[in-house]
C-alpha cells in the first residue's frame, strides 16, 4: 500500500531492555524509529557516537529500576537493542545543542568522520539475525517461484479457462510449499553474514554558518542508478566528478580558518564539520519488480494525471500573473529609486510610512494615499507624526500622486511651527520646574513694596496647578489636537485614550485656576486682604510664564470698590453698635480684678485679653481690622474640661492672660458674639476671710503637669553634643505619609517603657506629633495616647551629634557629608513641620535629642512619556525598503 511506504522504507524498531542485577529479570519495551540520534560531542569517528548510543547505563540510587519480581526498586542496567533496520537508515548527528552557561542554542563544528560503506552487523541483538534470514529467505523463495511461473494479474472481469488457470495454480503451489519447506529447513544451519547489514552512504546534509539560529542548508545526494553525486543548492545543481563525495573546505565559505584540524584523507571515509544528516541505504537490496496495473486502475490514474495537468496549468498561469506583475512593480521600484532620495533639502514632500510599506507589499491593491491623520488642528504636519512619515523628493511624490492619487499634498513646509514652538515652550517649562520652584522659596520672604497681588491659596499650590496645566496642555498638542481631523488610524485612537485616561477625570473641573481664588463676584480683585499677597516681580514672571492666562494685579490696583463699599458701611454699622454697647470694656478703665471687686455683685466672666485687644483693634479702625464674631474660651479648659489657669493668671498679675467683665456687659457680649464656653468666678466672704471659686475649677493635675512640663522643656531646650537622627524619604513618598510610622514607632516605644501619661503644656495641643497654640474651640481630648517626640531609630536612618546653640544651615553642611544633598537641595522636616529658617537655632526649633528628622532632596523631574522628536531621514537610505 502506498500509505505504508514511508513506514516499510524508513522505520526500523528497537527495544530498551532493562536488566535487574538483583534477580536478573529482563523487560524490553520496543520502540519505532525514523532516525538515529547520535551525540558528536567529544567524538571523531561516527563508529564512536553508535557505540555510545548502544552503550550500557547503570540505573542506581534515585534512578534505580522498580523490579516487578522484586516488587522494589533495585539497580539495574539499560540499553538500546536492535530488533529490526530499515531499507533506508538515516544517522542524525546532533551538532545543535543547548549551551547552559548562555542559556542559548549553539552549534557544535567539530569535525566527524564517517564511512562510505556502513556495516551495522556489530550494533545488533541475538535475535535479529534469525528473524532477518527467516524473512530475507522467504522474499527470495516467493521472488524465484514467481518468476518461474510467470504469474500475471488479470483483471475480475476478463473470462479465464477455468482449466488452464487450475492447473498452473495448483502446480505453482506445490513447487512453493516445497520450496518453503527446504528453506526453513536450513534456517537453523545459516549464519547472518555481515555482509547483509552492510549500507551505503547515499545521502549527506549540511549546514552552512556557525550559529544555531540562522545559516544555509545544502544536500549531497548520489544518484543509485548512475552512482553521480549531485550536490543541491537552492536552485543550483552540480553534478560532482569522478562519481564520489567531495565534500572539501567549501561546505563552510564563511569559515576560512578552522578551527579544529581536518583529519587526512582516507579512501572510503568522509569527514565534515557541518554535515547534521547522513542517509545509507542497504547494499544487497534488489528493486522490487514493478507490477502491472488492472486496466480499470489505469483509467483512473489518467484521469487523476489529466485533472492534475489541468490544474498545474491553471497554476503556471497564475503564477506567470504574478511574476509579470512582480516584474512591473520592480520595474516601477526600480524607476522610481533613482529619484526617491532628495537632494535638495528644500524639495521634498512626506508621505505617509505605512502607505509605502503597503505599496512595496501589496503592488495593484494599493489605496490611495491619506495624509490626513497626520495634520494638526492649524492644517500643518503633527508633531507627533513626524515619526510616521518618510521624506521623499517632490519629484517622487509626484509620479506615486499620478499613480495612486490622494492627498493633502505635504511638502517642506508643512511642518506647523506653532505646534513646534508650543511644544519646545511646554519642554522647556517642564525641565525648569523644579528649580522655578526653588526660586520663588527663595524669593518669597518678606512684604515687597511693588510687584502683583496674588492668591494665597494659588502661591501655595502654584506647583500642582502648574503640573496639571502642562500635562493638559501636552495631551492637547501631541494627541488631543487629532480629535478634529476626520478618519485617523486605529493606532492613533488609542494613544489619544491612553493619555486621556492619564489625568484625572476632575483635573479641568475641580483643579483651582491659579489667581482667580481673588476674584470676587464682580469679576476685579476681592477686599478681602486675609485671601491674597503681594509678590515681588520676579516671582511674578515666573508665575506668568506658566500661567499666561490668568489674570494679573498690580501692586497699586485698587481692590473692588463695590465689595469694599459693602463690606465697610456693614463693619462701621458693627464696630458702632458695639462700641456704644461696650464703651467701658472699650475704653478699658475702671476694670474690675480681684482687688477691686465691685461692691453689687458677687461673680464677674472671664474673656482673654487676645479677645478683648482684637476687639478694640477692630471697633477703632474697622475699615482695616478683621472682624470679631466669637468668644473662644475653650482654649483655657483641658482634656478634664476644667480650667488650665489659675487666679495668678487674673488681673491684676502682671502676667495675667485673662480679664474680667461685669454681668451686663457678659450679657452683651453673649448677644453679640458667639460664645463657646461660660467661665465665671465667684467671691465668698467667710469668718472674715475671702475665697474666689472659679467655674468649671481649676484643674490640679494639668496645672502640675503643665509646671513639670515647663521646666523639662528648659532643660531639654539646653543640650550639647546630644544624638538626633536624619531619615531620607523618596521623591515619590510623600512627608504625612512617613509621620505615622513615626507616631506608631514613638508609640510603642513608649507604651513599653511607661503607662504614664505624658506631661503636656496646657496651653498648647499636638496635632500630628507638633506643638501649637490650642486654637479656640478646640479642647484636648481625654482619650488621646501620649505621643513622645522621640521616636526609635529604624535601619537606614543616620545619627548626627549636634547642639542647641547650632544654626539650621550648619546642621544641613552635616546633612550634605553624609547623604550627599546640597544644603539648598535639602528639605527638613520635624513631624510634618518643615524647618526652612536657615538662620534659627536648633534649640529654637524644637529639636530636641532623639528626634528624627525627615530630608526630601529636590531632584529633577523628567517627563517619561515625551514623545521623541524624530528627524526625518533622508529618503530611503539605510531602510533597507527597497533592497533588491
Amino acid at each position: 500500500m502506498v500509505r505504508n511506504v514511508i513506514s516499510k522504507e524508513f522505520s526500523g524498531i528497537y527495544a530498551y531492555i532493562t536488566t535487574c542485577r538483583q534477580c536478573g529479570l529482563r523487560s524490553s519495551r520496543p520502540s519505532r524509529f525514523f532516525e538515529l540520534d547520535l551525540n558528536i560531542q567529544g567524538h571523531q569517528q561516527l563508529s564512536d557516537s553508535l557505540q555510545e548510543f548502544f552503550k550500557e547505563e547503570s540505573l542506581e540510587g534515585e534512578n534505580s529500576y522498580f523490579c516487578d519480581h522484586c516488587q522494589k526498586k533495585q539497580s539495574a542496567s539499560r540499553r538500546i537493542e536492535l530488533n529490526r533496520l530499515p531499507q533506508t537508515l538515516s544517522l542524525q548527528l546532533l551538532r545543535f545543542v543547548f549551551d547552559r552557561q548562555t542559556g542559548q542554542k549553539k552549534k557544535l563544528t567539530s569535525c566527524i568522520t564517517f564511512p562510505d560503506v556502513l556495516n551495522m552487523a556489530d550494533y545488533l541483538s541475538e535475535s535479529y539475525s534469525k528473524d532477518r534470514m527467516q524473512q530475507d529467505t522467504k522474499e527470495d523463495c516467493i521472488q524465484s517461484n514467481s518468476k518461474g511461473t510467470d504469474c500475471q494479474m488479470h483483471h475480475a472481469d476478463v473470462p479465464m479457462q477455468e482449466n488452464t488457470s487450475m492447473q498452473q495454480t495448483k502446480a505453482s503451489l506445490k513447487r512453493l510449499t516445497k520450496a518453503i519447506t527446504k528453506c526453513m529447513g536450513e534456517i537453523e544451519t545459516k549464519q547472518v553474514q555481515s555482509e547483509d547489514m552492510l549500507y551505503k552512504l547515499t545521502a549527506v546534509l549540511v549546514h552552512h554558518g556557525r550559529s544555531a539560529y540562522s545559516g544555509h542548508y545544502v544536500a549531497h545526494i548520489s544518484d543509485e542508478a548512475s552512482g553521480h553525486w549531485y550536490k543541491f543548492n537552492d536552485e543550483m545543481i552540480e553534478r560532482m566528478s569522478e562519481k564520489q563525495l567531495q565534500l572539501g573546505f567549501d561546505e563552510d565559505p564563511d569559515n576560512k580558518k578552522p578551527t579544529t584540524q581536518r583529519p587526512r584523507a582516507v579512501k572510503g571515509v568522509h569527514s565534515s564539520q557541518n554535515a547534521y544528516m547522513l542517509v545509507y541505504n542497504r547494499c544487497r537490496t534488489p528493486l522490487p519488480p514493478h507490477p502491472q496495473l488492472p486496466d480499470w486502475l489505469m483509467q483512473l490514474v489518467k484521469q487523476d494525471s489529466s485533472k492534475f495537468e489541468e490544474f498545474s496549468d491553471q497554476l503556471a498561469t497564475l503564477r506567470k500573473k504574478d511574476v509579470d506583475a512582480g516584474i512591473a512593480k520592480h520595474e516601477e521600484v526600480k524607476l522610481l529609486y533613482q529619484i526617491l532620495p532628495v537632494l535638495n533639502g528644500n524639495d521634498c514632500e512626506f508621505v505617509g510610512t505605512n502607505w509605502l510599506r503597503n505599496w512595496l507589499e501589496k503592488g495593484a491593491t494599493t489605496p490611495p494615499m491619506d495624509n490626513s491623520p497626520f495634520l494638526c488642528p492649524h492644517g500643518g504636519l503633527r508633531l507627533s507624526s513626524v515619526c510616521k512619515v518618510k521624506r521623499i523628493s517632490k519629484r517622487a511624490a509626484s509620479v506615486l500622486y499620478t499613480n495612486y492619487g490622494g492627498g493633502p499634498h505635504l511638502d517642506e513646509y508643512s511642518p506647523c511651527k506653532t505646534c513646534v514652538r508650543d511644544y519646545c515652550q511646554l519642554l522647556r517649562l517642564k525641565s525648569n520646574l523644579v528649580s522655578d520652584c526653588r526660586q520663588i522659596l527663595r524669593l518669597h520672604c518678606g512684604q515687597p513694596s511693588f510687584g502683583c497681588w496674588v492668591g494665597k491659596a494659588s502661591i501655595e499650590h502654584w506647583k500642582e496647578i502648574a503640573t496639571d496645566l502642562l500635562a493638559e496642555t501636552e495631551a492637547a498638542i501631541v494627541s488631543a489636537a487629532t480629535q478634529k481631523v476626520g478618519d485617523r488610524s486605529e493606532e492613533d485612537g488609542t494613544e489619544e485614550d491612553e493619555k486621556s485616561e492619564e489625568l484625572p477625570a476632575s483635573a479641568v473641573v475641580k483643579r483651582l485656576k491659579f489667581n482667580e481664588d481673588i476674584i470676587c463676584k464682580h469679576g476685579q480683585m476681592t477686599n478681602q486682604i486675609g485671601k491674597r499677597e503681594l509678590v515681588s516681580s520676579e516671582i511674578w514672571n515666573i508665575l506668568r510664564a506658566y500661567f499666561p492666562s490668568c489674570p494679573e494685579y498690580a501692586h497699586d490696583i485698587q481692590p473692588c470698590q463695590q465689595c469694599q463699599d459693602q463690606a465697610e458701611e456693614v463693619k462701621q454699622l458693627v464696630a458702632s453698635e458695639q462700641s456704644t454697647t461696650l464703651l467701658s470694656s472699650l475704653q478699658n478703665c475702671n476694670r474690675p480684678d480681684l482687688h477691686c471687686w465691685p461692691l453689687d455683685t458677687d461673680m464677674l466672666y472671664v474673656v482673654t485679653c487676645s479677645f478683648l485687644d482684637e476687639w478694640r483693634k477692630f471697633v477703632s479702625h474697622p475699615e482695616r481690622e478683621r472682624q470679631i464674631l466669637s468668644v473662644e474660651n475653650k482654649s483655657l479648659l483641658c482634656a478634664h474640661q476644667k480650667l488650665i489657669i489659675g487666679l495668678h493668671s487674673l488681673p491684676p498679675s502682671n502676667t495675667a492672660k485673662l480679664a474680667l467683665v461685669l454681668p451686663q456687659e457678659w450679657e452683651v457680649l453673649s448677644s453679640l458674639f458667639d460664645v463657646d464656653c461660660t467661665i465665671s468666678i465667684s467671691r465668698n466672704k467667710s469668718n472674715e476671710e475671702i475665697c474666689y471659686t472659679m467655674q468649671p475649677e481649676e484643674c490640679e493635675e494639668c496645672c502640675r503637669r503643665r509646671e513639670n512640663f515647663n521646666q523639662k522643656q528648659r532643660k531639654v531646650l539646653d543640650y550639647t553634643q546630644a544624638m538626633v537622627y536624619v531619615r531620607k524619604i523618596e521623591g515619590t513618598q510623600k512627608v504625612m505619609e512617613v509621620v505615622p510610622e513615626l507616631h506608631q514607632s514613638s508609640s510603642e516605644c513608649e507604651e513599653d517603657k511607661d503607662d504614664k501619661p505624658e506631661e503636656k503644656d496646657p496651653d498648647f495641643c499636638s496635632a500630628n506629633g507638633v506643638k501649637r497654640k490650642r486654637p479656640v474651640g478646640q479642647s484636648e481630648n481625654p482619650s488621646t495616647i501620649r505621643r513622645s517626640s522621640r521616636h526609635r531609630r529604624l535601619r537606614g536612618d543616620k545619627s548626627f551629634l549636634v547642639s542647641s546653640s547650632q544654626s539650621l544651615k550648619e546642621f544641613k553642611i552635616q546633612i550634605m557629608n553624609v547623604f550627599s544633598v546640597a544644603p539648598f537641595d535639602q528639605n527638613l522636616f520635624m513631624e510634618d513641620r518643615p524647618l526652612t529658617d536657615d538662620s534659627a537655632l536648633l534649640g529654637s526649633l524644637g529639636v530636641v535629642p532623639g528626634s528624627v528628622i525627615l530630608l526630601q532632596a529636590d531632584e529633577t523631574v523628567m517627563d517619561e512619556e515625551q514623545v521623541e522628536l524624530c528627524i526625518p531621514e533622508e529618503g530611503f537610505k539605510g531602510t533597507g525598503l527597497l533592497g533588491n
